[in-house]
């Protein structure tokens, strides 16, 4: 049933998208750095993949609104310090939580283009992160191999199926003819804990976005643009 949920959100953002005569398409890809935090307690660090699929639209010169849906990782490792039991061997025990949601947001983004054709901008706006699916995993790390552990994994119960927070994001991007190219870094923070009582996630991502430009309106105003500045 969740399954069948989800195809229709994505029917429904692709409508959206056809009727908001979307501007730019683009596909963004990259790496999240991300941990959970409970009290005074942070686990590591994990360094995981992102990607989304996005349009920007109602093009204002000086700002656009931009929509995006994609998979996002949270999530956090914990490292366990086994010498105490294995003597003199050294090594850890590595318990990681891979927590997959699918993400949406839309930002409100502020831009300014140079002379020579780098746009930068800076957004925010709302986000809803809909829970996919949410292990555990331990495995070994040893500096001493004559030790098996076996790598045990188990489905992570009782998290918020939603996540309700924001998407801060900033970058710079380029057009060469109808494509563009762009580098962003987003922060997101999120109001919903991961669990009831439990951890809040602190997820930031680093991104390459290939975009398309659709109609000729964009050639267009270049154009002006530059009749502007020769007189």
């Amino acid at each position: 049933m969740k399954n069948k949920s989800y195809v229709w959100l994505v029917c429904v953002l692709l409508s959206i998208a056809a009727m908001g005569k979307a501007q730019v398409v683009t596909l963004e890809n990259g790496v999240g750095i991300t941990s959970l935090r409970t009290g005074d307690f942070s686990t590591d660090k994990v360094y995981p993949y992102h990607i989304s699929l996005g349009y920007q639209y109602l093009d204002k010169g000086w700002f656009n609104l931009s929509s995006n849906i994609g998979y996002l990782r949270k999530g956090g490792q914990v490292k366990i310090d086994y010498n105490s039991i294995f003597g003199e061997s050294s090594g850890n025990v590595i318990l990681k939580s891979k927590l997959n949601y699918l993400t949406i947001n839309t930002t409100f983004d502020i831009k300014k283009t140079s002379t020579d054709g780098y746009t930068f901008f800076v957004g925010v706006g709302p986000r809803i992160d809909f829970k996919l699916k949410a292990t555990d995993e331990s495995y070994a790390d040893w500096d001493d191999l004559n030790h098996d552990y076996p790598t045990q994994k188990s489905t992570i119960k009782g998290l918020h199926p939603l996540q309700f927070g924001l998407k801060c994001v900033g970058g710079i991007r380029k057009d060469f003819g109808n494509v563009q190219l762009g580098v962003n870094i987003a922060y997101l923070p999120t109001f919903t804990r991961v669990i009831s009582g439990g951890a809040h996630d602190r997820t930031f991502t680093f991104g390459l976005s290939l975009g398309y430009k659709l109609g000729g309106n964009k050639g267009d105003v270049k154009t002006i643009r530059t009749v502007r500045h020769h007189k």
